[in-house]
């Protein structure tokens, strides 16, 4: 129970927090939910890991997001010098350097119109496409040493692990929810729960792999134990792996729950190395 402890402390410090950090933001726009998620994060990440608001640029120039990314600040910069903590400015982020992407709403619709910028498609078509922009960078294979794998374990060994060791991870954090944009906030955490059972979490490929609506629920990725019972084993949702499963923890746990599981994921992944003779060499224009 002593993590259970340790969640429950977290959720009230998040709590708090955030209700202190509303003071200033009414919420009106999806940008004041955004720059005070990026507060909290940042006051509970570990100082390695930069958040700023923006996008991830490739090398081609080819970007994509619009909201919270999560790098290696302490290896890669930014491609756009503002001042460090000015989350009401958008930077760009080169690839190489994302740990993860998160879309920020502050009301989120379970089933809406994909033209509607709150819904959950729209969400997850956003998260998917960081991702594919991602995967342009070069890869790093679990040849490299790895903290959680043993050295003589094969990737087939692995199947709800992704195959390389700098994937990124992709969430949609949800303060509230609605069905839809034209019916009122949903409540009751049971009645969220009913909202999200059946609706197209991996329609887009790939999808994100952790999904907080509102304070008590959270889809998340699982497999199978050989008794038969829904795990959580790798917070990556590996498509034709992984199932969705969804979650309703104790009432007000779900944030807390949620960012256990973002650092999880931030804990495995190792990020590779920077282009910089592609940079260098593409500023003399010689590539």
């Amino acid at each position: 129970m002593k993590y259970r402890a340790y969640l429950e402390s977290l959720a009230k410090a998040f709590k708090y927090r955030f209700e202190q950090i509303s003071t200033h933001y009414n919420f009106d726009s999806g940008d004041e939910f955004e720059i005070a998620l990026c507060y909290m994060l940042r006051e509970i990440l570990p100082s390695k890991y930069g958040i700023c608001r923006g996008h991830v640029i490739s090398a081609d120039g080819q970007s994509a997001g619009d909201d919270i990314v999560i790098y290696d600040k302490e290896r890669f910069p930014t491609l756009r010098v503002f001042p460090q903590e000015s989350y009401d400015r958008k930077q760009d982020i080169p690839i190489e350097a994302v740990y993860a992407y998160i879309e920020a709403k502050y009301t989120l619709h379970i089933n809406g119109d994909i033209n509607d910028r709150q819904c959950l498609l729209k969400a997850s078509s956003q998260v998917a496409t960081v991702k594919l922009v991602c995967e342009k960078r070069e890869p790093r294979l679990r040849e490299f040493v790895h903290p959680y794998f043993k050295s003589n374990i094969t990737h087939g060994d692995l199947p709800d692990w992704p195959k390389i060791l700098n994937p990124v991870f992709g969430a949609i954090f949800a303060l509230r929810v609605k069905e839809n944009k034209k019916l009122p906030e949903i409540l009751d955490p049971k009645e969220t729960m009913k909202a999200l059972v059946g609706a197209s979490i991996g329609a887009q490929k790939p999808p994100p792999d952790l999904i907080i609506a509102g304070d008590s629920n959270l889809i998340i990725p699982c497999v199978q134990t050989p008794e038969g019972h829904p795990i959580m084993h790798s917070p990556f949702y590996i498509q034709g792996t992984t199932a969705s499963l969804q979650v309703m923890p104790s009432k007000d746990l779900a944030f807390a729950t949620g960012i256990c599981i973002l650092l999880y994921a931030l804990d495995t992944i190792q990020l590779g190395r920077m282009p910089w003779e592609y940079i260098i060499n593409d500023g003399f224009g010689h590539m």
